[in-house]
């Protein structure tokens, strides 16, 4: 939740750099790709601690970093207009909410196929 508020914080408030650091994978050049990949690490690093493997952490990490970038990218072209009087904040919150709920069923599932396959052994 405190890394979901302090992107979105980041994010509102340096819009240029925001805009900037997304797209740099999009020119194909090593060397700024090197330059946007401290987000993608944070993301990583915040999911390493959960035990899973480097390919479901990088999904989570996918889910996790497009939740937060569907949120600012919407926000910002103004998609959030309907519902003016329901609080933004609360839905962003919602929706990290569903992130960490779906992490922690796969977390479950995943020590449930571990100790069947311990126990089969």
């Amino acid at each position: 939740m405190a890394f979901a508020e302090a992107y979105h914080t980041f994010a509102t408030d340096n819009k240029g750099l925001y805009r900037l650091i997304m797209s740099m994978p999009q020119d194909n050049d090593d060397t700024k790709k090197e330059m946007a990949t401290p987000l993608l690490h944070t993301a990583v690093k915040l999911l390493s601690d959960y035990g899973l493997s480097a390919e479901t952490t990088a999904h989570w990490q996918r889910v996790f970093r497009s939740i937060l970038h569907g949120f600012v990218s919407q926000e910002d072209l103004g998609y959030f207009y309907y519902y003016k009087d329901t609080d933004l904040k609360k839905s962003r919150e919602m929706a990290v909410q569903c992130f960490l709920s779906g992490l922690h069923a796969e977390l479950e599932k995943y020590r449930t196929e571990e100790k069947k396959d311990e126990e089969e052994q």
